[in-house]
């Protein structure tokens, strides 16, 4: 990533805080969690109006689009270079409703009503 000019700063884990403060600064973000079960910083991101890269692993292809999603570093670099200086307000707003759908009381509805089938069933 360096190598092609990007300013890159890799920051582990931060507090809440500090990660909200980036996303809202940030216009991308480069998720290297391969293997990832689901995938949260990527949700996250992407309700924060930034757009994410991520792995072509884990369930994150089932929720973000192909053309985000990459299957090694040098890939990663080309999709970021690719989506810099675009600001891609439909794009933006696209990730955004897809991250709504993740929010906690969609969640809730959804674990009752599996809940409510299975006992049918039983």
């Amino acid at each position: 990533m360096k190598k092609k000019g990007f300013n890159v700063k890799y920051f582990g884990f931060v507090a809440k805080s500090f990660k909200e403060e980036l996303f809202k600064r940030a216009s991308h973000y480069l998720h290297l969690g391969f293997n990832e079960s689901f995938g949260i910083m990527v949700v996250e991101a992407m309700a924060s109006g930034c757009i994410p890269i991520a792995p072509r692993s884990g369930a994150i292809p089932e929720y973000l689009p192909d053309n985000l999603l990459y299957s090694d570093f040098e890939d990663a670099a080309e999709k970021l270079e690719s989506k810099l200086g675009i600001d891609d307000l439909k794009l933006k707003m696209d990730l955004r409703r897809t991250a709504e759908k993740f929010d906690e009381q969609n969640f809730r509805e959804k674990f009752c009503r599996c809940v409510e089938e299975v006992a049918k069933i039983l």
